[in-house]
C-alpha cells in the first residue's frame, strides 16, 4: 500500500502517549555525544539509567593519543603484515629453513634505522602467535597493532558467495549511460550504486516517525511522518594563538548519513530496517548477500572497537610509561648519541670540539692524552657496526629495498603469490624484491580526487628522509660545519626491542552475538579506460561527521580486473606532550628524537601524526579498522592500458552501538520514484505533479543530487576543520 504525501503532511504522527526516541535530533541535542565524558541517558523502560561512555573522536582535542612507535618499531610492523600476506605463512613461519632465509635478507636491508637480529627474533615470534591465533578465529590476523589494529581476512566470503554477490551487484550496474551515478569530482571514474550521500538525512526536511518501521513495512511507510526540525548551533570564536576545534564545527546541523538497523541474533545478521538507496524488494538478493557480509564482518569490528576502548580504559590509574609499554615493542626514552671521538671530546660532547674549527687550530694533542672514553666510547661503534643498527648508507633511486619504513612510499608482496609456493628457493628467498618500492594504492571510492590545495600543504610540511636533519636556520658557514662535524662522529645509536611479549589482538572476548547494530552502507566501482587509464587516488581522512558517531569500516574488495595493486595507508596521532615530558635530550639537540621517531620538533607542523603503513587492498580481502586512524587511498592504473578496467567495492561503517542515531527504521524512504507509482495510478498526471511540486519530501533524484552537492561542500570544509585539529599538533620541547 503506498501513501499519498499530501495527505500524510497533514496528519500529525506522534501523540502525546508515544514513548521518546532519545536520539540526537529527536528528544536529544544534536551535540548530545559530542563531549567524551561518561553521559547518563534513558533506557528503552524509561526507568532504568544506564551509562554510555562512547568511542573516542579521532579529531576532538586531547580525545584520542595512540602510542607513539619508534621508526624501526614501525618497519617490524610492516614487515608483520608483508609476511602475514604470503600465502601459508601461518605454516612456514614454523619452518626454520624459511625463517632463515627471511631474517638474512632483512638483515641485508639498506635502511638508515636498520633492521637487526633482535628485531627480526621478536617479529617471528609475534609471527608465530598470530598464526596460532589466525588458526583458531578463520584466518583474521591483526596488524599495524598498537593502541589501535588493523583486522585482515582473505577468507570472509566463499567463492559461491562473491559470485552471488557479484551477481547481485550487476543490476545496479547494468543502467543505461544516461541513469549512471558518477560519483561529482570523480571525472567519471568512480561509479555509485549504493551512496549514502544521495538521499541522506536532511534537518528541517527528512520526515521520520517515532514507530520502527520494518524492513517489510518500508515501502508502506512511504510519504508519512512528520518533519524532524532543525536546530542551529553556536560557534566557538577560533582561538587565534592557540588552534583547538570546537565539537559545533565537527557537527553537520543540515545533513546526516542514514544507517540501516541490523539485528545480531546467536550471531546471524538480519536487516531490521532498509538499507538506504536500495530497493528492499528490487534487490531482495543483495541484502541477503550483504547480512553475510555484515555478518563477517562483526567479529572484526568488534576486535577493532575492543582494542580501542581497551586502550581508553587502561588509562583510568595507569601511568603513560606502563600504559605505553602495554603495546609498544621498543621502549627508547633517551638520546642514544654514540661518541666516536672521546680523544677529541675529552667527556664533553659538542659541535664546537670540531678539530677543524678555527678557535680549536694549534691545541697540543697531548692534552687530549689520559682524557675519559667520551659518552659512550669507541667500544659501541664496533658493536653498533655489528648489531646492524646502521646497515649500509642511504639507497639511490634505483634500489630495490625500502627507502624509509617511516613515510611509506608503497610496498607490495612479491610478484609470485599467484603462482606455485611450494618451492621455498623460488617464493621465499627474496626479501628485498618482497619489500620493494611501489607506488601506493587504494581502497575506499569517496576519496576521489586530491585536494590540491590539501596536497601542496602536506608536501610542504612533509619530514625530511630517515637521518636528513635539518639544520636550524640562522647557521653560519662555520657553525653548519660544526654541526656535521658533530651529526657524523656522534651517530645515534637505534633502539633494539625488550623481552618479547604479545601485543597483537589476543582475540579472547566473545564478539557481539545478540545486539542491535546500525551499519551505512556504500557501493561503487572504479572504472578506468585507456583514456582515463590513472585513478589519482585521495587525501588523509576519517569516515563521516561527528554526529553520524562511525567508529569502525570494513571494506571488502569484490573484484579487480586489470589494474595494478592497491593500499590503503593509515597513520595516527600520537602523545606529544607525555612524549616531550619524558624523552631524555640534551639541550637542543632534537636530532636524535628525529632519527628514532622520524619526527622533527619544532620543523614539521605534522609530527604528530605519525604513518604506520599500508595493507595490500587485493580482491577477496576483508579490511577492518576502527576510526580513529586516518587512512588514505592511493593511486593506481591500468595493468595493460589498451584495455579497460575496474575495482568493485563494498564499504561498511559501523555506528557506535552505544550511542545510536537516527536511522531508516524511523526514516520513511524519501525517493519519490519508491512510491510515486502508486500515486500515479490513482491521480491523473497533472494531479500528480502538483502534489509532487508542493511536498518536501519524498522528492525526485535531480533534487537529491543537489542536496549531495551541498552536502559534499559542508564536508568538505568540515574536513578541512578536521584535518587542521588532527595536524595542529607539533613535539614542543621545553629547553633548559
Amino acid at each position: 500500500m503506498t501513501t499519498d504525501p499530501a495527505a500524510a503532511a497533514a496528519t500529525p504522527t506522534s501523540t502525546s502517549d508515544t514513548p521518546k526516541l532519545l536520539l540526537p535530533g529527536i528528544d536529544l541535542p544534536l551535540d548530545t555525544y559530542a563531549k567524551l565524558d561518561v553521559l547518563e541517558t534513558t533506557k528503552e523502560d524509561g526507568k532504568t539509567r544506564v551509562k554510555v561512555r562512547r568511542f573516542p573522536s579521532a579529531v576532538l582535542e586531547d580525545e584520542w593519543k595512540s602510542n607513539t612507535p619508534t621508526m624501526r618499531e614501525r618497519a617490524m610492523m610492516r614487515v608483520i603484515d608483508l609476511l602475514t600476506d604470503k600465502p601459508n605463512w601461518e605454516e612456514k613461519v614454523a619452518d626454520e629453513t624459511i625463517v632463515a632465509k627471511w631474517r638474512a635478507e632483512a638483515l641485508a636491508l639498506p635502511l638508515k634505522q636498520g633492521f637487526s637480529d633482535a628485531m627480526f627474533d621478536f617479529v617471528v615470534a609475534e609471527l608465530r602467535d598470530k598464526a596460532a591465533l589466525f588458526k583458531k578465529n578463520g584466518g583474521v590476523v591483526s596488524v599495524y597493532d598498537g593502541a589501535a589494529a588493523v583486522f585482515k581476512t582473505d577468507t570472509a566470503l566463499t567463492p559461491e558467495l562473491v559470485q552471488r554477490l557479484g551477481a547481485a551487484i550487476k543490476p545496479l550496474e547494468d543502467v543505461p549511460e544516461d541513469e549512471k551515478d558518477w560519483h561529482p569530482g570523480s571525472d567519471e571514474q568512480v561509479l555509485d550504486l549504493v551512496h549514502p550521500s544521495l538521499f541522506p538525512l536532511v534537518y528541517g526536511k527528512t520526515r521520520i516517525v517515532r514507530r520502527e518501521i520494518a524492513l517489510a513495512d518500508a515501502l508502506a511507510s512511504w510519504g508519512s511522518g512528520e518533519t524532524i526540525a532543525k536546530t542551529e548551533g553556536v560557534k566557538k570564536k577560533q582561538n587565534s594563538w592557540y588552534y583547538t576545534l570546537d565539537p559545533e564545527r565537527l557537527l553537520s546541523r543540515n545533513y546526516q548519513w542514514l544507517p540501516a538497523d541490523v539485528a545480531l541474533v546467536d550471531g546471524k545478521a538480519k536487516f531490521t530496517s532498509y538499507i538506504n538507496n536500495l530497493h528492499p524488494e528490487e534487490h531482495a538478493e543483495l541484502y541477503g548477500v550483504l547480512e553475510e557480509l555484515v555478518e563477517r564482518a562483526v567479529p572484526l569490528w568488534f576486535a577493532a572497537y575492543d582494542r580501542v576502548m581497551t586502550w581508553m580504559g587502561a588509562e583510568d590509574g595507569v601511568g603513560w610509561e606502563d600504559r605505553e609499554n602495554t603495546v609498544n615493542r621498543i621502549w627508547c626514552m633517551d638520546s642514544n648519541r654514540q661518541c666516536t671521538t672521546p680523544e677529541v671530546c675529552k667527556g664533553y660532547c659538542d659541535a664546537w670540539n670540531n678539530p677543524d674549527n678555527p678557535d680549536n687550530q694549534g691545541t697540543d694533542e697531548s692534552d687530549n692524552e689520559g682524557e675519559g672514553d667520551g659518552e659512550d666510547g669507541a667500544e659501541d661503534e664496533e658493536e653498533d657496526d655489528a648489531d646492524g643498527s646502521d646497515n649500509g648508507a642511504e639507497i639511490g633511486s634505483g634500489s630495490d629495498g625500502l627507502e624509509d619504513l617511516n613515510m611509506p612510499a608503497g610496498m607490495s608482496t612479491d610478484s609470485d603469490d599467484d603462482d606455485d609456493h611450494d618451492d621455498v628457493d623460488s617464493e621465499d628467498s627474496d626479501m628485498a624484491e618482497i619489500l620493494g618500492v611501489t607506488e601506493t594504492d587504494d581502497t575506499d571510492a569517496d576519496a576521489t580526487t586530491h585536494d590540491k590545495e590539501d596536497e601542496k600543504e602536506e608536501e610542504d610540511r612533509a619530514p625530511p628522509a630517515d637521518g636528513d636533519i635539518p639544520l636550524p636556520s640562522g647557521y653560519d658557514s662555520e657553525d653548519e660545519a660544526n654541526q656535521v662535524w658533530f651529526e657524523a662522529t656522534h651517530k645515534v645509536l637505534q633502539p633494539e626491542p625488550g623481552a618479547y611479549k604479545f601485543v597483537g589482538y589476543p582475540f579472547t572476548k566473545t564478539p557481539w552475538t545478540s545486539k542491535k547494530l546500525q551499519v551505512i552502507v556504500k557501493l561503487a566501482s572504479i572504472h578506468l579506460t585507456p583514456d582515463k587509464p590513472a585513478y589519482p587516488g585521495g587525501s588523509w581522512h576519517i569516515e563521516g561527521q561527528l554526529n553520524e558517531r562511525i567508529v569502525a569500516t570494513a571494506l571488502y574488495y569484490i573484484d579487480n580486473a586489470n589494474v595494478t595493486d592497491s593500499h590503503l595507508s593509515f597513520r595516527t596521532a600520537c602523545n606529544a606532550e607525555a612524549l616531550c615530558e619524558n624523552f631524555g635530550y640534551a639541550q637542543s639537540d632534537h636530532a636524535p628524537f628525529a632519527a628514532i621517531f622520524g619526527a622533527n620538533p619544532g620543523l614539521d607542523e605534522h609530527s604528530t601524526v605519525l604513518e604506520l603503513g599500508q595493507v595490500h587492498t587485493r580482491a577477496g580481502r576483508l579490511l577492518v579498522f576502527p576510526n580513529v586512524m586516518q587512512h588514505r587511498v592511493g593511486p593506481f592504473e591500468l595493468a595493460d592500458r589498451t584495455r579497460a578496467g575496474h575495482r568493485k567495492i563494498v564499504a561498511l561503517f559501523l555506528v557506535d552501538p552505544e550511542t545510536p542515531v537516527i536511522s531508516t527504521a524511523h526514516v520513511p524512504p524519501q525517493q519519490m520514484h519508491w512510491g510515486s507509482s502508486g500515486v500515479q495510478d490513482r491521480l491523473p498526471p497533472e494531479v500528480a505533479e502538483m502534489v509532487y511540486a508542493h511536498v518536501e519530501c519524498p522528492y525526485r533524484l535531480d533534487e537529491a543530487k543537489r542536496i549531495r552537492e551541498k552536502l559534499i561542500d559542508e564536508r568538505r570544509a568540515i574536513d578541512k576543520d578536521a584535518n587542521k585539529a588532527v595536524n595542529h599538533g607539533d613535539f614542543s620541547f621545553c629547553e633548559h
